[in-house]
């Protein structure tokens, strides 16, 4: 492992047994009081059958009827096998949902236990198992509550590769796999293989010895990667004469360019004149709706009537190139663009309905409740980029240690730059997921605060999860 402290203290088979009983025990008090709260939330709020449900349903549908006049393009297929496999059965998936919020937490308490003192990785458990805005969107039936889960297990089964020294070729094809579930469940995180296998193949570079075979040993995960993704592409080929991963990209890519539509060219005149039209009732929409593909749809019709278009894939591309005219031609306004876009990522977003809660005073409690927690994650953030700004003049220590050069790359570059490229809107909703890693991140670099840089507070350098010494 590449750490900043001593070399590793051999450990008792005493020392090793209690601390695994304290890893249990905190897992066991996080799992209750997550499983407490999200019991009284099921108890008290209906689940949410969203505009998005119904379109991973048909999607789910599709894939069990091997029906593909039900599949239209729009959603790729993780979600809706979720869905499928737990029989396209709602509460049973809001059920799910519930229990993956709880995994969620442990993960959470199990990454930062890695590093930090047992208290603190306690306090961040509980603290993400508690927190309303992640307890409700797993009340929503769509994708948010099983990304969280398979972000914090990647990043979770990552850094015990790092901490543990390990190469086999077997883990990395498991994490190959789950990224690209993820991918099939949230195409944002499209990067995410290409930054957890960079950095290892870095990582293996600086080791003495052969080198080969370790690099070699990434290659399963990264070819079953390519395949999943570029076989889905190929299908769509087959299916709608078209390569695309999503036709929902050019919508969300609309979210930038229907701010500045009133600057398009003489040919896209008209085009650009039903953008701002709708901008305002857009506006409005993606307050209330909180999704840019939704509240779009009205522009997405008229636009589609104007150019006579008949079928989504024609549009997808119509949309394309006029998407890609507008940023061509105003690149200021589009950077200025996603530079909220990156701002609005650090939102904390949530979804709750006052009329779907069941008696009043569970309805008051929440809405009373969610501005201490909300400010509580805005406090978060913010200590977050003060810690690191702080850090940056030690940059060589922070950036030689793997797994928080992983951490900040795919919170900064993979999550938020990547996000807020794509879509204007949606980037606090979609940081959900990278939640998790921001609070790991946050622990992680404060651990010289209480400690050692880079080591648990104990000044031992091992996998406090698992009690096996790093490098191991």
């Amino acid at each position: 492992m590449l750490s900043f402290g001593r070399k590793t203290p051999p450990l008792t088979a005493s020392s090793t047994g209690t601390r695994n009983s304290s890893v249990f025990a905190d897992v066991a008090l996080i799992a209750v009081a997550s499983i407490a709260l999200r019991i009284i939330v099921y108890a008290v709020y209906y689940t949410l059958i969203g505009v998005d449900t119904r379109g991973y349903a048909q999607m789910a549908h599709a894939l069990l009827d091997w029906d593909v006049q039900l599949y239209d393009g729009y959603r790729t297929p993780g979600y809706p096998l979720f869905m499928a496999a737990l029989g396209i059965h709602m509460e049973l998936i809001r059920v799910v949902q519930h229990a993956l919020g709880v995994g969620t937490a442990v993960l959470v308490y199990l990454l930062a236990r890695m590093r930090v003192p047992r208290l603190w990785a306690l306090a961040a458990g509980l603290f993400y198992g508690l927190s309303m805005h992640f307890v409700f969107y797993e009340a929503i039936i769509q994708t948010e509550a099983l990304a969280n889960f398979l972000v914090a297990l990647i990043f979770h089964l990552f850094a015990r590769r790092i901490a543990r020294n390990n190469y086999s070729m077997g883990q990395a094809t498991w994490i190959g796999l789950l990224c690209t579930f993820l991918t099939m469940v949230r195409p944002q995180y499209l990067p995410i293989l290409l930054i957890l296998f960079l950095v290892d193949a870095i990582r293996i570079l600086r080791q003495p010895g052969p080198k080969g075979r370790k690099l070699f040993g990434l290659a399963p995960g990264a070819g079953g990667f390519v395949a999943a993704v570029g076989g889905w592409v190929l299908l769509n080929r087959i299916l709608f004469g078209s390569l695309f991963l999503t036709l929902w990209s050019s919508s969300a890519l609309m979210s930038h360019t229907i701010r500045f539509a009133e600057h398009a060219g003489p040919e896209w005149q008209e085009a650009g004149a039903i953008m701002v039209k709708w901008r305002e009732y857009y506006r409005e929409d993606i307050a209330r709706l909180g999704s840019p593909e939704i509240a779009l749809a009205p522009v997405w019709k008229e636009l589609m009537a104007l150019y006579h278009l008949d079928n989504p894939v024609a549009a997808y591309h119509q949309m394309n190139r006029l998407n890609r005219h507008l940023i061509l031609r105003n690149p200021g306004a589009y950077s200025a663009s996603v530079l909220v876009g990156c701002a609005n990522f650090w939102r904390v977003s949530l979804i709750m309905y006052p009329e779907l809660f069941k008696n009043d005073p569970a309805r008051w409690i929440c809405q009373h409740f969610w501005p201490l927690n909300k400010l509580a994650w805005l406090g978060i953030h913010l200590a977050f980029w003060g810690l690191l700004l702080a850090k940056m003049r030690r940059w060589r220590q922070i950036w030689a240690d793997p797994f928080v050069l992983v951490l900040l790359t795919q919170i900064f570059l993979g999550s938020m730059l990547f996000q807020a490229l794509l879509s204007y809107s949606n980037s606090s909703r979609y940081a959900l997921s990278t939640e998790a890693l921001v609070l790991v991140a946050l622990l992680y670099l404060a651990v010289p605060v209480a400690g050692k840089p880079g080591l648990p507070h104990d000044g031992r350098s091992k996998d406090l999860a698992t009690g096996d010494p790093a490098g191991s």
